[in-house]
């Protein structure tokens, strides 16, 4: 799987330009199915090779290390106190999965820390809900993307206690997500999500191409 989102924006390209010449025998609306398969075929293999460069980690930081989950926790204070004389609206606010998620972090980390298997599959649980909000919602979880930042900020305080190589071991890990996310959310999430229509999808990128 390839980092460079750019590559595989061409590749839609060339795909659309072979589903024009099948028109007749498919469907726009098909085509532009085929096409919104593709892209979640490829999130996919991103979310797996991002999560094979993160378990490089195992090899420094044992699971039952200590983590300290600090910025977390500060999220969960900050987010709990905002809208506090406004309960309807901070009602909505914790009606956000990635609130449900802060919260049990919160009530877990006794004294501010947690295992490091936990800390590692509660971000895994929030880069998952970051993903589905991408592929089935196109709607951004701000909430869950500051969760995330917040619990990588605490990752990789834990591997900078291991020493250099599990540094650079997260850092790795950590700069293929973050600019393969972002590449996705710029230019491949408008073809996902409940608004997005197959059919409109496949004239769009067919005039484009």
């Amino acid at each position: 799987v390839t980092n460079n989102i750019d590559e595989t924006l061409q590749g839609i390209e060339r795909g659309v330009a072979r589903l024009a010449k099948q028109q007749g025998a498919i469907t726009g609306q098909e085509a532009g199915l085929k096409i919104q398969e593709g892209i979640r075929g490829f999130i996919n293999k991103f979310q797996n090779k991002s999560n094979q460069l993160y378990n490089k980690l195992d090899n420094f930081i044992k699971p039952d290390d200590i983590a300290e989950v600090n910025n977390a926790t500060k999220l969960y204070e900050v987010k709990t106190g905002e809208f506090a004389n406004q309960p309807q609206l901070q009602k909505r606010l914790q009606s956000n999965r990635a609130f449900s998620l802060m919260s049990d972090i919160a009530q877990d980390a006794a004294g501010g820390v947690l295992p490091y298997n936990a800390l590692k599959a509660y971000r895994s649980e929030v880069g998952n809900i970051i993903k589905e909000d991408v592929v089935t919602t196109g709607v951004e979880n701000k909430l869950a993307k500051q969760l995330y930042a917040s619990l990588s900020e605490d990752m990789r305080s834990t591997a900078a206690a291991k020493g250099k190589q599990a540094l650079q071991a997260f850092d790795k890990a950590n700069d293929f997500y973050a600019d393969g996310i972002n590449k996705i959310e710029k230019n491949l999430k408008k073809y996902l999500g409940d608004k997005a229509d197959a059919g409109q999808i496949f004239n769009q990128l067919k005039t484009a191409s």
